[in-house]
C-alpha cells in the first residue's frame, strides 16, 4: 500500500490491529459470523479482514464507498456490538463516526448504489495495489445479478434443513447431458432384441473384451493427464522463489499455511503447548507484519484449529498459484480441467458400457459376479483418478526436484544437528520431517497427528447494502428495488 500518506498509514494500522475477537467469549466475533452464515471458518477470518480494508476505504477513498454483500454481513454483526463499535472503532481507531443507513429502494437507487459499488472496487484496487478477491468481493456484474434473484429470508437452522440450489459450470452441464444421452442409448440398446457390439458378447467374451477396453481407457487417461503437464525441459537459471512459492509446489496451499505457521512459530508470535499438542498465540506481530500471518492468527484466536490453516489464507495461495502459472510450473485451470473432464469421460463410457452389459446380464438370468467386480475396480480407478489434483506441470516437477536436491544438505544439517537456520525454508521443501530434530518436534506431530477424522464447514451466503457519505458510506439495497439493508453515511 504504497499510496497511501503516513497518516493514512497510521490509520490502516490502528484498524487492522483492531481486535474484534473478545478472548474470554465462549464464541468470538469471526465464530459467530461464520456461524450465522454458515460460511467455513478461514472464510469468515478472511472476510473480517476484507472489513477492516473497506473501512479505510470509507475514510480515505474520496467518494461514497459500498460493500460486498458477505462484507456487509461483517459490518452488520459489528453494529451488534454496540460498545465495541461505537465507543472504541469509530472514535478510538477511525476517528469518526461511520454510520450503516437503509435503502430508499427504487431503480434510481439501485442504479446508485451499482456506481458506488464500482468505484469501491476500482478504489480498492488503487489504494491496496492488488484486485479485491472475487469470492468475496464479486464484479458489478455478479453482484447485480446475485442480489436480482435474491430472496433473503430469516430462517431457523434448527428447525429447518437449508438445501443450497445446485449450480453447475457450462462444462459439467455439456458433461451430464452428454452422459446422460449415452446412458439413453445404452439402456435402449440393452432393451432392443439385436444387441450392438460389444453387448451382443457371451459373457465371457465380453469381460475378456471389456477388461481390454478398461486397460486402454486407463492408460489413455493417464497419458492425457502427463501430456497436459506440458514441457518437461529445466529452465537454465532456477527461478528465484519466496519460501511459501517452493511450498506450494512441495505440497500445495496445506504446506503454504504449514509454512507461514513454522515462521510464526519460531518468530514467537504463536506458542505451541507441548502438553495438549496446541497452537496459541504469542508475542503480537510488527505493525508491518505480513496480512497473511496476521489472517493465520486471527483464524486461530478465532478458535481454528492449525492444521486447517490454509482456509485463512486461501487468497494468499490463488496470488502464489498464479506467480506459478505464469513460471509454467504449475498447470493452468484450463489445462486441469480438461485433462480432469477427459478421464473423467473416457471412465464414464466404460462405466455405463459395464452397467449396460450387468443389465443385460440380469434381465436373462445370467450371473453377473465378476462384471460387477470388475466395475466395482473401475469405480475405485476412476475415482483415484478424479481425486488427484493435477497441480504441477512437468518442468514444475524437475524445478521442485533441482531446489530439493540443491538444499538436500540443508535437510541433513537439521536432522543431525538440531539447528534452526533456514528451518523455513527447509520446511517448505520437506515438510514435518526437518522439524523432528529441532525444538519444534511437537509442532510436526501437530500438523500430522495419529489418525483422527477431519471436520468440514459448510459455506454460503449473505445480505446485502451498500454505503456513501463524505468520510463513510452510504445506503444500498445491494442493488436491488425496494430496500435490503443500507450502507454508510458521513463521518461526524
Amino acid at each position: 500500500m504504497s499510496t497511501l500518506t503516513a497518516e493514512q498509514q497510521a490509520l490502516w494500522r490502528r484498524i487492522e490491529s483492531f481486535e474484534l475477537n473478545d478472548p474470554e467469549a465462549a464464541r468470538t466475533f469471526t465464530q459467530r459470523l461464520a456461524q450465522e452464515n454458515r460460511w467455513d471458518l478461514g472464510y469468515a477470518v478472511r472476510v473480517v479482514y476484507e472489513y477492516k480494508r473497506f473501512a479505510l476505504l470509507a475514510m480515505i477513498a474520496g467518494h461514497p464507498v459500498s460493500p460486498s454483500d458477505a462484507v456487509d454481513e461483517a459490518w452488520h454483526l459489528h453494529l451488534l456490538y454496540s460498545r465495541s463499535y461505537w465507543e472504541e472503532f469509530c472514535p478510538k481507531v477511525l476517528g469518526k463516526s461511520f454510520h450503516h443507513l437503509p435503502s430508499m429502494g427504487g431503480p434510481s437507487e439501485a442504479a446508485k448504489h451499482r456506481d458506488w459499488y464500482a468505484n469501491t472496487l476500482a478504489s480498492y484496487a488503487r489504494i491496496f495495489c492488488e484486485a479485491p478477491p472475487s469470492d468475496i468481493w464479486p464484479t458489478s456484474e455478479d453482484r447485480q445479478c446475485e442480489n436480482a434473484n435474491a430472496r433473503h429470508v430469516r430462517v431457523d437452522a434448527s428447525k429447518v434443513w437449508i438445501v443450497p440450489k445446485l449450480r453447475l459450470s457450462w462444462r459439467t452441464t455439456r458433461l451430464l447431458r452428454a452422459t446422460g444421452v449415452a446412458m439413453i442409448l445404452l439402456a435402449a440398446a440393452g432393451c432392443s432384441e439385436v444387441l450392438p457390439w460389444p453387448l451382443d458378447l457371451t459373457g465371457p467374451e465380453f469381460l475378456q473384451v471389456y477388461a481390454i477396453l478398461c486397460a486402454v481407457s486407463i492408460v489413455a487417461a493417464i497419458v492425457v493427464k502427463q501430456l497436459s503437464r506440458g514441457p518437461g525441459d529445466l529452465p537454465g537459471i532456477l527461478p528465484e522463489l519466496t519460501p511459501e512459492e517452493a511450498a506450494y509446489l512441495a505440497g500445495g496451499e496445506k504446506r503454504v499455511a504449514e509454512t507461514i505457521v513454522a515462521r510464526l512459530v519460531r518468530d514467537g508470535h504463536l506458542a505451541v503447548n507441548s502438553k495438549f499438542r496446541r497452537v496459541g498465540l504469542g508475542a503480537p506481530l510488527p505493525d508491518d507484519g505480513d496480512p497473511s500471518e496476521r489472517k493465520i492468527m486471527a483464524y486461530i484466536n478465532s478458535g481454528g484449529d492449525v492444521r486447517s490453516a490454509s482456509y485463512a489464507i486461501s487468497d494468499t495461495s490463488l496470488k502464489i498459484r498464479r506467480r506459478l502459472q505464469q513460471l509454467e510450473l504449475v498447470l493452468s485451470d484450463s489445462s486441469a480441467v480438461q485433462s480432469q473432464l477427459f478421464a473423467a469421460v473416457i471412465m464414464g463410457l466404460m462405466l455405463l458400457l459395464g452397467v449396460s452389459k450387468m443389465a443385460v446380464g440380469l434381465s436373462r438370468g445370467r450371473p453377473v459376479l465378476f462384471l460387477l467386480i470388475m466395475l466395482v475396480l473401475m469405480i475405485i480407478v476412476t475415482f483415484m483418478m478424479l481425486r488427484e489434483k493435477q497441480a504441477l506441470t512437468r518442468r514444475g516437477m524437475r524445478v521442485l526436484s533441482a531446489l530439493q536436491s540443491r538444499h538436500g544438505d540443508l535437510k541433513k544439517r537439521l536432522l543431525a544437528r538440531n539447528e534452526e537456520a533456514d528451518l523455513i525454508l527447509a520446511y517448505a521443501l520437506y515438510g514435518p520431517v526437518v522439524l523432528t530434530a529441532t525444538g519444534f518436534g511437537v509442532l510436526g506431530t501437530i500438523f500430522n497427528p495419529p489418525r483422527r477424522p477431519a471436520g468440514s464447514w459448510s459455506s454460503s451466503g449473505c445480505g446485502g447494502s451498500s454505503c456513501g457519505g463524505g468520510g463513510g458510506c452510504g445506503g444500498g439495497g445491494g442493488g436491488c428495488e425496494g430496500g435490503g439493508c443500507g450502507g454508510c453515511g458521513g463521518g461526524e
